[in-house]
């Protein structure tokens, strides 16, 4: 049985998930870029990536794009 605490949970992730992915469209276009060749990796079309394995391949693409304002080639072979 699902609790008003189990609800406010996942309505916190439903948000924090949106706000991550949404953020992909305030990226500069070099971190779309590399972003998109880390997708591409992967083997699947976007829209067959879960929510799950799109989240993951942003955590582990934030610290190449938060902290830089330019490329930096070793994030691709992160």
């Amino acid at each position: 049985m699902n609790t008003s605490s189990d609800t406010k949970q996942t309505e916190r992730e439903l948000i924090t998930v949106s706000i991550e992915i949404g953020g992909i469209a305030e990226m500069a276009s070099w971190a779309t870029e590399e972003l998109s060749v880390l997708i591409a990796g992967k083997g699947k079309p976007v829209g067959e990536l879960t929510v799950s394995e799109l989240m993951g391949i942003l955590q582990k693409h934030q610290p190449c794009s938060v902290e830089k304002e330019k490329p930096v080639s070793h994030c691709l072979t992160q």
